[in-house]
């Protein structure tokens, strides 16, 4: 393996300080978190061999900290988001002493563990291209933030150095798009025509435009694709993922008492469909693997097309599924489609191995906690008192729990939007649809 090579700045003088002040690493998609400190020794950061170095200024982004800094222009709800969590004290003194990072930025020293500043690295270039890919149509604040918290993870908390594209259609709001692009390579696509004339089972007739998701199979340029849906919490790296045999998913409503195969098991076709063709389980569409190819993308769109492939309320999943369905169809392994609705049987400490959460059913979505500025103890009691009230079998508190952590996510992924000049929930804006399902019937949200 070769070894790393390295980047390195000194700071001996005032003079020779200022000059090394434009410390830059890269101008692509790996963001290396970094904090600058007030030491005059050397300190050195690795670049992996292979990165590309750009000169990025960091005058850009210390002029935007002086900025907010001089006008007091840091948003109200990010100042009560950051109250909310003692771990922001530090992005605190980063954004209002603009002194000290006057003086710090001029010292010009790097250490690889902080969180303040980000540094983007060009990935290393490889034989085989991998991304991560989800999709955006109609402006649902719920997807932006949902999109937004788990680009953040994805990016900025486990550092992939893989592409993360964001397929979006027209009818998606400006303001989404800038500050999704910071986190994202934006693709402009067009819905996929269904040629059903409904959806079984379901009171939603915009869940035709979840075919969106085929055009993923046009990424052509990518030899795998990881594709997400906005309502995750990701919870550890998910770049190990890429070495599994595509198409890869969790199967779900399966008539296994066990659950879904472990991951990396090849799932039968007779586990997904009766001799007759009827489909007995699914693979969730949330989280799957797939390898681009446009023909795969033509014989599924025409599928959908002719709007026969609908057997429930989860149309790209009946069609998905049936179309591997002979392949067969790998396991993700359920730690890596981590469902709530898995708080009925799961043993006590099953969440912990968790790699992702998923907030799949409509009464699970998290969002109504960060956009009613509940701290961890409202929307986890509010959460619990929910799931008492609507006779939901929780034991082990698993829902609560992953509310919270979901909040926590977007409580730090708001401040370092601040940063970069965004308010987060400002951009969320006032809820113009439905009460969540949490507190139309959890009773008051103040505890």
């Amino acid at each position: 393996m070769a070894r790393p090579r390295t980047v390195s700045s000194a700071t001996e003088s005032d003079e020779r300080c200022s000059r090394s002040s434009t410390l830059t690493l890269g101008r692509h998609s790996k963001f290396a978190r970094c904090s600058f400190r007030g030491s005059l020794h050397r300190r050195r950061t690795q670049v992996p061999t292979g990165a590309r170095c750009s000169r990025r200024p960091l005058t850009t982004l210390r002029a935007r900290i002086a900025s907010a800094q001089r006008a007091k222009e840091m948003p109200e709800s990010v100042k009560v988001a950051r109250s909310r969590d003692p771990s922001f004290q530090g992005i605190d003194d980063l954004v209002e002493g603009t002194g000290t990072l006057e003086k710090t930025v001029g010292d010009d020293s790097l250490e690889e563990t902080g969180r303040d500043l980000l540094v983007r690295v060009d990935p290393v270039t490889s034989p085989e291209s991998f991304a991560y890919v989800s999709l955006f149509f109609g402006e649902c604040t719920d997807v932006f933030a949902g999109l937004m918290v788990t680009g953040y993870s994805l990016r900025v908390q486990f550092q992939t150095s893989h592409a993360l594209v964001l397929l979006h259609t027209s009818d998606v709001p400006d303001r989404f798009l800038r500050a999704l692009r910071e986190l994202y390579t934006l693709r402009l696509v067009e819905d996929v025509p269904f040629g059903g004339s409904h959806i079984s089972r379901s009171s939603r007739p915009e869940l035709w435009r979840t075919f969106g998701k085929l055009r993923a199979m046009e990424l052509t340029e990518f030899s795998k694709i990881l594709f997400l849906d906005a309502d995750l919490l990701v919870r550890r790296s998910l770049d190990a993922l890429f070495e599994i045999a595509t198409p890869a998913g969790v199967e779900v409503n399966s008539e296994d008492p066990h659950g879904a195969p472990v991951q990396g098991f090849k799932i039968p076709r007779e586990r997904l469909m009766s001799a007759d063709g009827v489909l007995r389980a699914r693979v969730n569409a949330g989280v799957l693997l797939l390898s681009p190819s446009h023909e795969a993308f033509e014989q599924l769109a025409e599928k959908a097309l002719l709007g026969t492939c609908c057997d429930s309320c989860c149309p790209e999943e009946d069609l998905l599924t049936r179309h591997w369905a002979h392949s067969p169809w790998k396991s993700l392994g359920a730690e890596h489609n981590f469902e709530m609705w898995r708080m009925y049987s799961a043993p006590a400490g099953a969440a912990e191995s968790a790699a992702i959460f998923h907030f799949s059913a409509r009464w699970a979505k998290p969002y109504w906690a960060a956009f009613e500025n509940c701290s961890d103890q409202e929307a986890f009691l509010q959460t619990k008192e929910w799931v008492d009230n609507a006779f939901k079998w929780d034991p082990h508190n698993l829902f609560p729990t992953a509310t919270v952590e979901w909040l926590r996510a977007f409580r730090t992924c708001a401040v370092w939007c601040a940063v970069l000049g965004h308010d987060l929930l400002g951009l969320c804006g006032p809820r113009a649809h439905e009460l969540p399902c949490i507190l139309q019937h959890g009773g008051s949200k103040s505890v």
